[in-house]
């Protein structure tokens, strides 16, 4: 309900439009540090939960050191980037992409571990 009338309320202008969809200053620069910790962890928690060795491939530590650095890059960017609605669409679409990335890496290593266990049972 709240979302129709909110969708109503916007002016279909596209200059009025783009001023309304732009991000409000209250997404400070620590509420996306904060998300992006939150995505480092949870992605490093698929890429290592299942697994008896912290990592298999380099390409698990790979990400997981490309999501600590963009931690380590939101840290040292200035706060008027924060408000930048490219700044959010770069941000979500790199973050969407690492989290598929992670799930995908953690279901091929799963397969992989699954079918190697059926092997030794064999034998």
């Amino acid at each position: 309900m709240y979302l129709l009338t909110a969708l109503r309320s916007l002016s279909w202008n596209s200059i009025d439009l783009t001023k309304e969809l732009t991000v409000s200053t209250k997404a400070t620069k620590k509420n996306f540090i904060n998300l992006q910790w939150v995505v480092a962890l949870g992605t490093s928690y698929l890429l290592f939960s299942g697994s008896n060795r912290l990592a298999e491939s380099p390409w698990e530590l790979i990400i997981i050191a490309l999501l600590l650095a963009s931690v380590l890059a939101l840290y040292n960017l200035p706060p008027s980037v924060f408000s930048q609605t490219i700044f959010t669409c770069v941000l979500t679409m790199t973050d969407t992409l690492f989290v598929v990335v992670g799930i995908a890496l953690s279901k091929e290593r799963s397969r992989l571990s699954s079918a190697t266990s059926c092997s030794w049972a064999i034998w």
